[in-house]
């Protein structure tokens, strides 16, 4: 929701209750046969899902709000890198920290789950930081869906604490995206972790 504000999308929420015993639902199946929230309808009928390509589409159909690179600009390949680094490290990680029950039995072995997951989380946290350099943004001077997208990551599992101390650049680009009042009202909505 908070990208579609940025651009300045026109969109409706549906909202799906994940812990009802019909979910997924037949009519979530058809779209996103994973059964899987978030999924987006894009104009023209085009199915979207997972999380970072739903930022890549929603932030190139909006090329005037600047949240993607140009096709040509210098920072695309960034862009694209750490767009698909955040989705194939950093949010299985999260996905493993909050549904270790469908990977292990018991208590023991979802505990163990969690505890690794959250070193992956971290190590993966740390690669990011040493990598970046923002100016003040992720990519340079304005923000883009990159920095969204980090944002958001940022205030699952990990500690707050731990992120600030540990990652100090990328804490204080989110702090910079998250000024956005648009971004703010998104987050005051979802993540209680959120001042």
């Amino acid at each position: 929701m908070a990208l579609l504000d940025l651009v300045g999308a026109p969109y409706r929420i549906v909202s799906i209750d994940i812990n009802t015993p019909d979910h997924p639902t037949a009519e979530l199946l058809a779209v996103n046969p994973l059964g899987q929230i978030p999924t987006i309808a894009m104009p023209g009928g085009r199915i979207v899902t997972e999380s970072a390509a739903m930022m890549i589409a929603i932030a190139e159909d909006y090329p005037e709000s600047g949240m993607a690179p140009a096709t040509n600009a210098p920072e695309r390949p960034a862009f694209l890198g750490w767009m698909v680094y955040l989705a194939a490290n950093v949010y299985p990680a999260v996905r493993r920290y909050f549904f270790s029950g469908e990977i292990a039995e018991s208590e023991t072995a979802r505990d163990e789950v969690r505890r690794m997951a959250m070193k992956e989380l971290q190590r993966d946290w740390r690669v990011m930081e040493a990598a970046v350099d923002p100016a003040p943004y992720l990519l340079g001077r304005a923000p883009t869906a990159l920095d969204l997208y980090t944002a958001m990551l940022s205030r699952w599992a990990v500690d707050q604490d731990w992120f600030r101390e540990s990652c100090p650049k990328l804490a204080a680009a989110r702090d910079r995206i998250e000024d956005d009042p648009k971004v703010a009202t998104v987050w005051r909505e979802n993540f209680l972790n959120f001042e």
